[in-house]
């Protein structure tokens, strides 16, 4: 259902715990690609987060620059470099409108080494909801949901809304 519908989809696991609204303190995660930035769920995850008044959480993950992370071992690590501080302007610019129409809503933007997937789901761990974006593509090659929001639906703990953008 995820993949074909053309409204945001919400999927809960069954034996889920159910969100309690005394709790306080928790947030939402949402994927941010800022290479193509997809404003319709940009804006689901911020009016989530007004509505529940909880944090809402952006995270954008980026893959390392050299194929040693790959193969199990690292280099030492060095102050933040130039592409993370570049990466993290970009994500902050990209949600630089919905801070202003969303002042209500404390917003933490972060860039993660790795794959997106994982990313958010390191992220969203504890979450009260997840969400990502599925890219509308055409028909002829039939429904598709795309490789995050796929692994997202099948790992993660808390519950996913998956938006659809062109």
């Amino acid at each position: 259902m995820a993949a074909r519908v053309d409204t945001p989809v919400v999927l809960v696991r069954a034996g889920q715990p159910t969100v309690d609204p005394e709790r306080g303190g928790r947030e939402i995660v949402v994927g941010v690609e800022t290479g193509q930035l997809a404003d319709s769920v940009i804006d689901f995850a911020f009016t989530e987060a007004a509505l529940r008044g909880v944090r809402l959480r952006a995270v954008h993950a980026r893959t390392p620059l050299s194929p040693w992370p790959a193969l199990g071992w690292a280099p030492p690590r060095l102050e933040v470099t130039e592409q993370e501080e570049a990466e993290q302007a970009l994500l902050s610019e990209a949600l630089v409108a919905w801070r202003r129409t969303y002042p209500e809503v404390a917003l933490t933007a972060e860039v993660r080494l790795g794959s997106a997937a994982q990313s958010v789901l390191d992220a969203g761990r504890d979450a009260d909801l997840i969400v990502v974006g599925r890219r509308e593509r055409g028909r002829e090659l039939g429904p598709r949901l795309g490789s995050v929001a796929h692994a997202v639906l099948h790992h993660a703990d808390s519950p996913v809304a998956v938006i659809p953008h062109r």
